[in-house]
């Protein structure tokens, strides 16, 4: 009798559908211009650099108009410090990677001291033999003689104090600002002494000046002081100061000096016998660098509006921001034919024909929204909330004390509007204004004043505030929040968006977590750390953006996600929101951007579709 084998063959061709997309997606929004300062420095070759907190090096030829990028070489971007020789080689420091070196003019940059990781160097000069004298990582101070090649430390007489300051006089003593006082060295800073141990000792250095008659000038939080013996004593020079925090001075060749506190700014003709504070119509709050070219103007760098220039002796001043981009957005949010952004500089910009406007200034942005009205309303840190009714045209503040700091607006179809806090120095909750942002009151009952991060109606018309701890809801006509203990506790959470009974949430740790189910049960869709921000476009299109993991799409309700195309340059997104036409936009630390196609092209035509072969079974008949 034959026995017969049979295994059954089969192949089944299916489809894989890919996304393919262009490599052009993103396109940058130059600028921002202005923005913060970190430092400046003039070099003998006609050139000014400016060290940007996030965007890199930027120099400008003394009589140019134009900033260019010059950060070719640097493994970060965030400049601390820098110095220029007299033969014009640069140094600059940068935050956790090190001190570079440029003998072009800054074309390009060479590691020559490597830095600890979180470490930084605020302070670098020259001695009188020509070596570097810079901040030591940790304690006291470290000292190149060969031009950078090779580096010591040097200490003697700091023990474990930080130095946070550092100048030169004419007579070739070393002056260290550190957090006990003023130190000196007469040896080239192989050994240290404190200054006047009677009126510095303790004081905490913010900056340090001398001037070309060998007089030293200490900045402090609450004064300037100023020595006319060579350190052995200090005596405060106040005259004329209303406010106190000297966070930098700029000497010049002669009696005229400036300084720059966490308010205003100030100058004296008669080395600080008497200080005159700047009009208010000359924009220099919180001037944090100066420097002098070879022309004898002054350049001054701020933390708001950025970089001026003086060419009369600090009289007339002007705005000197063409190109130099400030690129630290916080929050984004399209409007009519404009994009408008808050920034990490106390500033609102508006985008309009290609080209960004100072909208609103001195406000550090915590949250935007617009409402059905079309109107705009702004969250800020110090000053409460503001609106502008005319589409940007002016701006006016909602005084009360309980609409600081809101981060999520909610409009509803009248003049209610409910905007939720997170966790901050001026409280959390919820806060809301029945009169359009006249009279603001705590709408927290219930919600135990804990820190909001989303809020949305339901499809019940009920409210959902997601906090650290879940869901809490308002019913209509209610004014007590009921918990409900549905989502998974202990997530750090940043987002929220609802559509019919669709929850989608940001996390901090697990990515985005999905419910279909009106907050029920939950699934995670996307495992991904540090979700900032989710939007939703008008095709039902979802959107996570990650600070640093990437942006990602769902097409079908936040089942499945794919990863967008990376941002042309290394960049911290912040925020991100769906245009009327359908574009992306993304706030990050190195400014906005915004996608070049159209997010609902590309659903069914701009697929490739790959066969791919499975083999299922076989059958092999064995006689």
């Amino acid at each position: 009798m034959q026995k017969f084998f049979m295994i059954f063959i089969a192949i089944i061709f299916t489809l894989s559908i890919s996304r393919s997309y262009s490599a052009d997606y993103w396109q940058r929004l130059d600028g921002p211009n202005g923005g913060n300062v970190n430092c400046l420095v003039s070099s003998p070759t006609q050139y000014v650099f400016a060290g940007s907190p996030a965007d890199g090096i930027y120099r400008k030829f003394n009589s140019s108009n134009t900033w260019e990028s010059c950060s070719l070489g640097l493994d970060g971007l965030n400049i601390s410090a820098m110095l220029a020789s007299s033969d014009g080689i640069l140094y600059a420091s940068v935050y956790g990677t090190g001190i570079y070196k440029s003998t072009n003019n800054g074309d390009n940059w060479i590691k020559c001291f490597i830095l600890p990781q979180n470490n930084l160097i605020k302070a670098m000069a020259f001695n009188k033999k020509g070596d570097i004298i810079a901040k030591a990582p940790g304690a006291g101070i470290i000292r190149s003689t060969d031009a950078g090649k090779s580096w010591d430390t040097i200490n003697t007489g700091f023990g474990n104090n930080q130095v946070s300051a550092l100048a030169a006089c004419p007579d070739g003593i070393l002056y260290a600002g550190t957090n006990i006082g003023v130190f000196s060295s007469v040896d080239n800073g192989d050994t240290w002494q404190m200054c006047d141990t009677v009126n510095m000792k303790s004081k905490v250095i913010r900056s340090l000046a001398v001037t070309s008659n060998g007089w030293i000038y200490a900045g402090t939080a609450s004064q300037i002081s100023r020595s006319q013996d060579s350190g052995k004593s200090f005596q405060a020079i106040m005259n004329g100061i209303y406010d106190t925090s000297i966070n930098t001075i700029l000497t010049t060749n002669d009696s005229l000096m400036f300084i720059g506190t966490s308010i205003n700014t100030y100058s004296t003709s008669n080395y600080g016998d008497k200080w005159n504070m700047f009009p208010y119509n000359i924009n220099l709050y919180n001037v944090i660098s100066w420097t002098l070219d070879s022309s004898g103007n002054i350049y001054s760098g701020n933390t708001y509006q950025g970089l001026f220039l003086s060419k009369d002796k600090g009289i007339n001043w002007e705005l000197i921001n063409n190109g130099y981009s400030h690129p630290g957005l916080l929050k984004i949010i399209p409007y009519v034919v404009d994009i408008i952004a808050g920034s990490n500089s106390r500033i609102l910009y508006q985008f309009t024909n290609n080209a960004w406007n100072l909208a609103m200034f001195g406000q550090q942005v915590t949250g935007l929204g617009i409402s059905p009205q079309g109107d705009i309303f702004i969250g800020t840190m110090k000053n409460g909330t503001i609106r502008s009714l005319d589409k940007g045209k002016t701006f006016e503040p909602c005084p009360s004390s309980d609409n600081y700091d809101i981060s999520t607006f909610l409009f509803d179809s009248n003049k209610t509007i409910y905007g939720c806090k997170g966790a901050n120095e001026n409280g959390a909750g919820i806060t809301v204004t029945k009169d359009y942002g006249v009279l603001w009151v705590k709408a927290d009952s219930g919600l135990g004043h804990q820190p909001v991060y989303g809020i949305a109606y339901d499809k019940n018309k009920r409210i959902a505030a997601l906090t650290d701890t879940g869901f809490f809801y308002l019913a209509n006509g209610s004014d007590k929040w009921i918990y409900e203990n549905t989502f998974p506790r202990h997530q750090r959470v940043s987002s929220l968006i609802i559509f019919g009974s669709t929850y989608v949430v940001g996390t901090d740790t697990m990515g985005v977590m999905v419910s279909d189910d009106n907050g029920v049960t939950w699934n995670n869709p996307l495992h991904v750390s540090r979700v900032v921000a989710i939007a939703r476009n008008i095709y039902g299109q979802i959107f996570a953006a990650t600070a640093t993991k990437g942006i990602y799409q769902s097409d079908d309700n936040a089942k499945t996600f794919v990863i967008l195309p990376d941002l042309p340059i290394q960049s911290t997104v912040t925020d991100i929101r769906c245009t009327d036409k359908n574009y992306l936009l993304v706030a990050s630390d190195r400014g906005a951007f915004k996608s070049t196609i159209k997010t609902d092209i590309g659903k069914t035509d701009n697929q490739n579709v790959i066969p791919k072969i499975r083999f299922i079974a076989m059958i092999i008949i064995l006689k």
